[in-house]
């Protein structure tokens, strides 16, 4: 089986927590017109969430940093 990239466990946990891309975005700092682009992003790995967004993306998956960055 094959392991899930980092965006893909965005979109899972994301999802588990019951938020939009555009509200995650929010959740992390982002103003409503980029939030849903930036979370795109993440998800597709394009780009990674900086480490100064890393404790608000943790806190709004409702995840630890430990299981955000391992």
């Amino acid at each position: 089986m094959e392991e899930l990239t980092f965006g893909q466990k965005i979109r899972e946990w994301r999802k588990a927590a019951g938020l939009s891309q555009t509200a995650l975005g929010i959740a992390c700092g982002y103003k409503e017109s980029s939030a849903m682009r930036t979370v795109q992003f993440w998800e597709h790995d394009t780009q990674l969430p900086s480490i100064m967004i890393a404790r608000r993306l943790a806190e709004a998956l409702k995840i630890t940093l430990d299981e955000l960055i391992p």
